[in-house]
């Protein structure tokens, strides 16, 4: 979504796989392994004044972002290491436009994965996420390879921000529950 909007009410968004080469498989069973990329937002990626408002009982599941040793067999025995950023949703902006992603009533993200926030990713030049109601991030995960110690932060949201820059991170409401980090943040890791 760059600078336009997105009502998502109702419904899911299951099973996608962000990446930045097209270097990878539906996950259905193949074994081929994956190159380090950097696929963001494996259901949906905001940027530049884009809006998007996950409402009523609409669900994100089951998404990620590329990894190493994606297959379903190495998924099962845990032996997947992701890379990217936000395995369901990544915010982001440029050039002073802020991305905003607002998550409300009864919405979830759960079962998502990423090397850095695995349900959501706030990057650092003015992302926005507002969370409230009953809304749920549960069982994401952010897990990187042992090597990538840049990764691994964030089980369910990484808010990244910097010197100059700035993330924004409102939770008036809902549960954020079950998450894993392989380094810092189950729930929510802040960086700045």
């Amino acid at each position: 979504i760059t600078e336009g909007e997105l009502y998502f009410k109702g419904g899911s968004i299951i099973g996608c796989l962000a990446t930045r080469n097209g270097d990878y498989d539906d996950a259905t069973g193949s074994s081929a392994v994956h190159k380090w990329t950097d696929g963001c937002g494996g259901a949906i990626y905001i940027q530049e004044s884009g809006y998007c408002e996950m409402s009523g009982n609409a669900t994100v599941a089951y998404c990620a972002t590329t990894g190493l040793g994606v297959s379903r067999e190495n998924f099962i025995w845990g032996r997947t290491y992701f890379q990217g950023k936000g395995g369901g949703v990544f915010v982001d902006a440029y050039n002073e436009k802020y991305g905003t992603f607002d998550l409300k009533d009864n919405a979830s993200i759960h079962d998502c994965f990423a090397g850095n926030g695995g349900g959501v990713f706030l990057n650092s030049v003015g992302a926005v996420m507002n969370m409230s109601g009953s809304t749920s991030i549960y069982n994401c995960c952010a897990h990187a390879h042992w090597s990538n110690t840049q990764d691994q932060g964030g089980g369910a949201v990484y808010v990244s921000a910097g010197e100059s820059s700035w993330a924004v991170f409102n939770m008036n409401g809902g549960k954020i529950y079950g998450n894993k980090a392989r380094r810092g943040g189950n729930g929510v890791l802040v960086l700045g």
